[in-house]
């Protein structure tokens, strides 16, 4: 992705692996999938070159190309408020700020976040 990106005149931002997760519904015979985020900066030619490969390239089961601005900033103030609070909660606790990613990976299926439930913030 990232060869077809800097021919094109474009530029990966980022890449974000959510994991292995169940599908809305059956394709195929297959019932999960990998579902990975990235998040690209570049023009219309790359978008079109980018989905064109897409369709063609087996492995890929279902894809989605959406147009982000303003919302991609909103989500991204989001994100890091979450982590703040999520931070400030852990010290409260008498544990540290952050979750490494792998320890994180080694708590059995628990993604390191705080869900909320439980203790309340004094």
């Amino acid at each position: 992705m990232t060869a077809i990106t800097d021919r094109l005149g474009g530029t990966l931002v980022s890449t974000e692996p959510w994991g292995r997760r169940k599908l809305a519904y059956e394709i195929g015979h297959h019932k999960e999938a990998i579902y990975v985020l990235e998040v690209l900066s570049g023009s219309g030619e790359l978008v079109k070159e980018l989905e064109r490969r897409l369709r063609v390239f087996d492995d890929v089961l279902r894809h989605l190309v959406v147009r982000v601005d303003e919302e991609q900033r909103v989500a991204e103030r989001a994100k890091e408020k979450r982590r703040a609070f999520t931070a400030r909660r852990r010290v409260a606790r008498g544990l540290p700020p952050e979750v490494t990613r792998t320890s994180a990976s080694t708590m059995d299926g628990e993604s390191g976040e705080d869900s909320g439930h439980g203790e309340s913030e004094d």
